[in-house]
């Protein structure tokens, strides 16, 4: 069983990387067929209910494979996946204004196994809650294990403003724009930042950079 499905790993790699989302799907489901206990085929099922965007059902083949997985060592990789999954699905939340449901997959997602993303989206929620205190440590978490994500000094710098420090507010900005200069929401708040300031000049400048 395990060899007839070597070879269908390798076809869904490249399926799922070329995004042959109907190819791998058929694939997916043979292999099923043929060992429906095979962990890695329930992660790459994963894998493509990601790319469909169906984050839920995602973290639940994720989590399946954890359960099936006989390699000790692969078990922090399948958590991760899962962290994942449901920290898009709480992402595919927030975006709808269901930030309640969207707080508590991020909850959720690190309690599994903590990503920079997870608390940085956590910190955004906080900050949305005027929660300030929340956001600068769950931002400051998400900068611990990542700090090249930009997202990190947009959400600071929001909290900055929102806390009358212009200083650490500009910083955390403009270390926002170093790492992703196509970042349009602090380009905007970068604008606004400088009219208040009355630096109509840079504040054109950014206005402009974000069109």
């Amino acid at each position: 069983m395990k060899n007839k499905n070597l070879d269908i790993h390798k076809k869904l790699v490249k399926a799922l990387e070329s995004r042959q989302l109907e190819t791998a799907e058929n694939l997916i489901n043979e292999g099923l067929k043929n060992d429906d206990n095979d962990a890695l085929l329930h992660s790459y099922q994963g894998n493509l209910y990601g790319l469909k965007h169906d984050f839920s059902n995602a973290a639940k083949s994720h989590q399946k494979a954890l359960e099936l997985e006989p390699v000790v060592e692969r078990h922090e990789w399948h958590k991760n996946n899962i962290s994942l999954c449901i920290t898009l699905l709480g992402e595919q939340l927030l975006t709808k204004g269901e930030h309640s449901d969207a707080k508590e997959c991020f909850t959720k997602a690190i309690s599994l196994f903590p990503l920079a993303r997870s608390f940085q989206q956590l910190g955004h929620i906080n900050y949305l809650e005027d929660d300030l205190e929340s956001s600068f440590s769950n931002l400051d978490k998400a900068e611990e294990l990542n700090d090249k994500l930009h997202t990190i000094y947009l959400t600071r710098g929001l909290c900055f403003f929102k806390n009358n420090k212009h200083d650490e507010c500009e910083t955390n900005l403009l270390k926002c724009i170093e790492l992703n200069p196509a970042e349009i929401n602090a380009l905007i708040v970068l604008s606004k930042f400088y009219t208040l300031k009355g630096d109509l000049d840079k504040s054109i400048e950014h206005l402009n950079s974000a069109q």
